[in-house]
């Protein structure tokens, strides 16, 4: 028989013959020419690089082929190696084309939707319907709301397929990034509730950027081996899902930030680091008094004084410098005439990789707000002027009568001289509050050891029959308002002001965690009222107070909650009180609070 399968007419060549020429008869449009040797060797001549292609053959041996001859019988030898060379050539092709259309039906599909729910089906019929694989399995863990379990070419229930996705399962998925598995159907994989052929799998990790968001686990036909190039095909298919999820998530984000912005009546707007406007709400253009359109790529400069917007440039250098937010107050001039105040928080900006990309700013018109402020803050003055001046009168006037007087008179005049000085006392805590309440202090960093050395020392200067004692584990910083010293003070001074001991020994320790620090007062005094302790916990507000020792406590619990921190009672057995105020702790690295 010839190379294509007719009758054949050669000359033959004998196996002592090393080197000598046989011609191998074909059709007439193909002819090749062979030459055997002592050794058994058959090399074909005459190939073009096109033919060599199609047998699979080196195309750079211009000379020809080396095969294998089977001495006289090489015709038929090279027959069958012909077609076995050619046949495997023609399943890599098919394997090829395969890769490249299930390349193309994934990638067609990821850009067509931007449902993630919908995808993790689509990706599991797209892998499963291809000869290469069989069972196909999608399980989405991450975000809970795009959880997802999908199957094709196989009955296992969503509930059985979460099962087998374990943490020890998907932590070798992640590590791994593509998990071999050699026998799916053997423990621990157990992928099939049914007797099964063993047959190999793999788990390709769906995955971002360090975000896992599910696993994509494939079954392979039996007794077939996954190849590297089937193995890279499912990494890319995990790959393009895992950047598919991450930038749907993005987006979510993105137009809920948006739609939460635009919802804002306070202009909001985002800066890039150079501070143009990135993304800005409704109320950005009306104090602008331009178009959206023409705010986007600008900064502040077109549409407000120059030194107003020299500051706002300030504050975002030192946003970008510290990565820490900022609270300050401009007063701009419009183009109008007009003059608002805002109180403005900005903040760092972060991109979808975590790099700092600008700062996100929230401005509020206060121009109203400071207007009833300073009204306010005349009238407090004229009532403190005349509280204070008319009380002391009436204080002084009690003192000369109790000297003078004697009997009920003079025991009238101590109550007069006793009351007004409780009145004054009421008077400067107001003042506090009210200095508190116009202008609030931002907050800062501060050493809490140092502050309470110098509060007990006011305290124990002021009563000098009370001793405090104070435990501090060394230099221990908060983040609070520096008004803080003022709200450990007023427990502090009630403590001893209360107190049924001739000799009141309050102890103040302070106790330290990562993130939190905690100052105890404990003193051996009767329970504090029910009503103060209202105050304390919140349950009893400003306007509910019925007498004037509330008012220290309220400011306690306004300082301590501005602070960012927490403030609890409770009783001690057999008598007692411990009020502890928690504070946000600062590490010395930060401009925040842990």
């Amino acid at each position: 028989m010839d190379m294509e399968g007719h009758t054949e007419d050669r000359s033959r060549s004998t196996a002592g013959e090393a080197g000598a020429i046989g011609t191998f008869s074909a059709p007439a449009h193909r002819r090749y020419v062979g030459l055997t040797t002592g050794f058994g060797l058959l090399v074909l001549v005459g190939l073009s690089v096109v033919q060599k292609w199609l047998i699979g053959a080196p195309t750079g041996n211009l000379v020809g082929y080396v095969v294998p001859a089977l001495f006289g019988g090489g015709t038929g030898f090279v027959y069958g190696y012909f077609n076995v060379g050619r046949k495997r050539r023609i399943r890599e092709l098919e394997r090829e084309t395969e890769i490249r259309r299930l390349i193309s039906a994934v990638n067609h599909a990821l850009v067509e939707t931007d449902d993630v729910a919908a995808m993790g089906p689509e990706i599991a019929g797209i892998v499963g319907s291809s000869s290469l694989f069989e069972c196909t399995y999608v399980h989405l863990f991450a975000p809970p709301e795009f959880e997802t379990v999908c199957v094709r070419n196989a009955d296992e229930t969503a509930a059985t397929i979460r099962a087998f996705h374990t943490e020890t399962y998907i932590e070798q998925v992640f590590e791994s990034g593509a998990y071999r598995i050699e026998d799916v159907t053997a423990s621990p994989f157990d992928h099939h509730e049914t007797d099964e052929r063993s047959h190999a799998g793999v788990g390709i990790a769906i995955g971002h950027e360090a975000q896992r968001y599910g696993v994509l686990t494939v079954h392979f036909p039996p007794s077939v081996t996954p190849t590297p190039a089937e193995i890279d095909l499912l990494e890319t298919i995990g790959d393009d899902f895992g950047y598919f999820v991450h930038t749907q998530i993005l987006e979510a984000e993105r137009q809920s930030f948006a739609e939460i912005v635009e919802r804002i009546d306070d202009p909001v707007m985002v800066q890039d680091r150079d501070g143009t406007f990135q993304v800005l709400n409704e109320a950005v253009t009306a104090v602008a008094g331009k178009s959206r359109s023409a705010l986007l790529g600008a900064d502040e400069t077109p549409f407000m004084d120059e030194a107003t917007a020299e500051t706002i440039a300030a504050m975002k250098d030192r946003v970008l410098e510290t990565e820490a937010p900022v609270s300050y107050q401009v007063t701009p001039n419009f183009p109008d005439g007009q003059e608002r105040t805002f109180s403005t928080t900005r903040y760092p900006y972060y991109d979808e990789r975590g790099h700092l990309d600008g700062t996100v700013a929230i401005c509020r018109d206060v121009t109203d707000l400071q207007a009833h402020q300073r009204q306010l803050r005349v009238l407090d003055r004229v009532l403190r002027h005349n509280v204070n001046n008319n009380m002391n009168v009436v204080q002084g006037y009690a003192e000369m009568i109790r000297e003078e007087a004697s009997g009920v008179s003079a025991s009238y005049a101590a109550k007069i001289a006793s009351n007004s000085q409780r009145l004054l006392d009421i008077a400067h805590k107001q003042r506090k509050i009210t200095d508190f309440l116009s202008e609030t202090q931002p907050r800062e960093r501060i050493e809490l050891e140092a502050l309470l050395d110098q509060i007990v020392g006011r305290i124990e200067s002021e009563f000098p029959h009370a001793s405090v004692s104070l435990t501090c584990p060394g230099a221990v910083h908060v983040w609070a308002s520096r008004s803080v010293g003022d709200a450990i003070e007023e427990l502090l001074t009630n403590s001893v002001v209360h107190a049924e001991r001739a000799e009141p020994n309050p102890r103040v320790t302070v106790q330290t965690e990562a993130r939190r620090v905690r100052v105890r007062i404990v003193d051996e005094n009767p329970a504090i009222p029910e009503m103060d302790q209202d105050v304390i916990s919140g349950a009893d507000e400003l306007g509910a107070l019925r007498h004037g020792s509330g008012l220290g406590l309220w400011l306690v619990k306004l300082i301590v909650d501005h602070s960012g921190g927490a403030i609890a009672h409770r009783e001690r057995d057999p008598q007692g009180n411990v009020v502890i105020v928690e504070l946000p702790a600062s590490s010395q690295a930060d401009t925040g609070p842990n």
